[in-house]
């Protein structure tokens, strides 16, 4: 499992297209503005995670630990998987 971010620091992640990130640990990791395209995060934990102004287009959330509201904050999640294993359009 990787941590990138414990809970009381500040992470600033460039994440690449296509990068694994299952079962990752990014709690309350700061990602605003992210490039996560095609990005694998399946039953990653995202809690408290800022996902604003990510690009989550493609990307793969099944099973993954993240709120609605986490992701309405998102600029796209054009054909991403989302948590509960639906596609969104």
């Amino acid at each position: 499992m990787w941590r990138l971010s414990p809970r009381d620091h500040q992470c600033y992640v460039y994440i690449a297209r296509h990068h694994f990130l299952d079962r990752a640990d990014l709690i309350a990791a700061i990602l605003t503005g992210a490039n996560l395209r095609d990005a694998n995060l399946g039953k990653a934990n995202l809690e408290g995670a800022n996902l604003g102004k990510a690009n989550l287009e493609g990307a793969n959330l099944s099973g993954a630990n993240v709120t609605s509201e986490q992701l309405d904050k998102a600029t796209s999640l054009k054909g991403a998987t989302m948590p509960d294993g639906t596609k969104h359009e």
